[in-house]
């Protein structure tokens, strides 16, 4: 691993107490649904989990349409800048509007399956430059040292606390030990809706 990526990711240790998790700015938050809604769900997830793509090609859709489509949940999906990749999403998601971004990452997702993860930084050029919003040196180390999100990134993972197992729900501020699904936030709204 070249002295960038250990700078950056030798902080990124086992968690204890994550009830005073510091998120990212809102910047590079993917959101879905109305911040209004009685339900708030954010996912932690990484590019280089497979798990997390595949939540996000084949769990996800179904959670959009029955519970955050119909107003009970709202759904942010929170990078984990735990690999390279995922740093470089932050950097694109930094140029996206909040309208780009989900269609992105779902597209990213999808590629990202089929390639086995091999091809991120160029699937994203190529997306970035189909949006007219280039990032040719996206895949140089000394580009994204300067940019805000390795920053951003840096003071998230060093962090006392941070999430290290991925996939994981956060759902109304208390993160969950189960893995991500439809059933477990389904689940949960269930449980809200008795009086």
């Amino acid at each position: 691993m070249n002295k960038f990526l250990f700078s950056l990711f030798a902080l990124f240790g086992g968690a204890s107490s994550l009830m005073a998790l510091d998120k990212l700015d809102s910047e590079y938050q993917i959101p879905c649904g109305n911040e209004a809604a009685p339900t708030q769900v954010v996912e932690y997830f990484s590019l280089g989990c497979g798990k997390c793509m595949d939540f996000i090609q084949k769990e996800f859709p179904s959670i959009k349409a029955n519970y955050i489509d119909t107003g009970e949940a709202n759904f942010i999906f929170h990078p984990q800048p735990a690999d390279l990749m995922t740093l470089q999403l932050m950097v694109c998601l930094e140029q996206l509007e909040a309208s780009e971004k989900l269609p992105f990452l779902e597209s990213l997702a999808k590629e990202l399956l089929k390639t086995g993860g091999n091809q991120g930084c160029k699937l994203m050029q190529r997306a970035m430059e189909a949006l007219n919003k280039p990032l040719a040196d996206l895949d140089k180390i000394e580009f994204l040292k300067e940019t805000r999100a390795f920053q951003s990134a840096y003071q998230f993972i060093k962090q006392k606390d941070v999430v290290t197992i991925l996939p994981t729900f956060e759902i109304d501020g208390v993160l969950l030990d189960e893995y991500p699904s439809e059933e477990l936030l389904g689940e949960h709204i269930s449980k809200k809706r008795m009086p």
